[in-house]
């Protein structure tokens, strides 16, 4: 059977950073060779980044916008 890391299920608490200003909690699963981290804004409990790193390479995502969306103007 193959293990693999979830970020949706952290299984360690790394603890509280500051990124771009802003209070985090920092979480990481790990499984075999591959890892998420992730980092929750204390605030409101949004993501504002994870990190999916493993020998095949590395993936970094920011969050920065939530719930909006682009205004549509219907045709007249």
């Amino acid at each position: 059977k193959r293990e693999t890391a979830s970020p949706t299920n952290p299984s360690s608490y790394v603890g509280e950073e500051i990124i771009s200003g802003v209070a985090v909690w920092h979480a990481l699963s790990k499984s075999g060779s591959s890892q998420y981290d992730i980092w929750i804004r204390e605030s409101d409990g949004y993501p504002v980044q994870m990190v999916y790193a493993s020998t095949s390479g590395k993936l970094t995502m920011n969050f920065n916008s939530f719930n909006t969306s682009a205004t549509i103007i219907p045709p007249q």
